[in-house]
């Protein structure tokens, strides 16, 4: 299981730095810098969901994983639950109460009200690839019978990783 994990996400990172011309990003393939435009569709969604922006990118990474280690409940509809959470912002750098849910977050970022430091966000991605599905940290970020289902990834993102939390300045 690990394996495929680590082969998925291979595929993910390398559809990141495919999508990143020579005019953006770094020497390595930075997936975070390239110009505000949209990165080509995700393999198992097949709609644009991944864009330069970190708060989008955290939200399709972290849905992959979760619909990868949950059966009943797929990336897409992920990505539409995730950005109904609340309880989100200081797991990730923000101060606490400034926005209501992480759309409010991909708001702000997109209109250039908040920026994310770009090593901890892709440091950030790195550790919640390292989180298996085994871990009741991811175990528990998904919960199909709760009023907000993914109220648990709060939790997977502010235990699971250490860079997350200094990802946005």
């Amino acid at each position: 299981m690990n394996r495929l994990i680590n082969i998925v996400f291979m595929l993910f990172a390398l559809q990141l730095l495919s999508s990143c011309d020579s005019n953006c990003g770094t020497v390595t393939g930075n997936p975070f810098s390239c110009a505000k435009e949209k990165i080509p569709s995700h393999a198992n969604t097949g709609s644009p969901i991944i864009t330069d922006y970190f708060s989008t990118s955290l939200r399709s990474f972290t849905c992959q994983r979760i619909s990868t280690c949950h059966n009943n409940i797929t990336a897409t509809e992920c990505n539409n639950e995730f950005l109904n959470i609340t309880n989100i912002d200081t797991e990730i750098g923000l101060s606490s109460g400034v926005y209501t849910s992480f759309s409010d977050i991909q708001v702000a970022e997109q209109n250039n009200n908040i920026s994310a430091n770009v090593t901890q966000g892709n440091l950030c991605l790195t550790e919640l690839n390292t989180i298996t599905c085994e871990n009741t940290l991811m175990q528990n970020a998904y919960d199909s019978t709760a009023l907000s289902p993914l109220e648990g990834v709060a939790q997977l993102i502010s235990q699971g990783t250490t860079s997350c939390q200094a990802t946005f300045q």
